[in-house]
């Protein structure tokens, strides 16, 4: 209980301080044209679903790696555990399937909004 007392009185202040309002710097509304201002009004339809898939997908893809990496560490901690070597080895393929999938439904839906525009050759 000591240990957790002191903890919590060395991080206060840090706590204290993230909490204080800090001075900010504002960057001017002259940036030279390097960033432009978002105008959605310019994007397709299709345009505007595909980027939502993209985005979806994007999500999906890190999870399926989270995924990955945690069947790696399960394999790794096994420690001679038969169940736990074959739950390891069943999430890394599982996410690896997963990641493929996302790969080539990414192409997919690449091609298929290319397709549509006319652009394909």
């Amino acid at each position: 209980m000591k240990k957790i007392w002191k903890g919590i009185i060395y991080a206060l202040p840090f706590g204290i301080i993230a909490l204080l309002p800090q001075k900010v710097f504002a960057v001017s509304s002259d940036i030279g044209g390097y960033i432009k201002p978002l105008d959605f009004g310019t994007y397709s339809f299709g345009d505007n679903v595909a980027n939502i898939l993209k985005l979806l997908l994007f999500i999906a893809g890190a999870a399926a790696f989270a995924y990955l990496v945690y069947g790696g560490i399960i394999y790794i901690t096994a420690a001679g555990s038969e169940d736990k070597i074959k739950v390891g080895k069943t999430s890394i393929i599982n996410a690896v399937i997963g990641i493929i999938i996302i790969i080539l439904t990414y192409l997919i839906i690449s091609w298929v909004r290319l397709a549509l525009k006319g652009q394909l050759v």
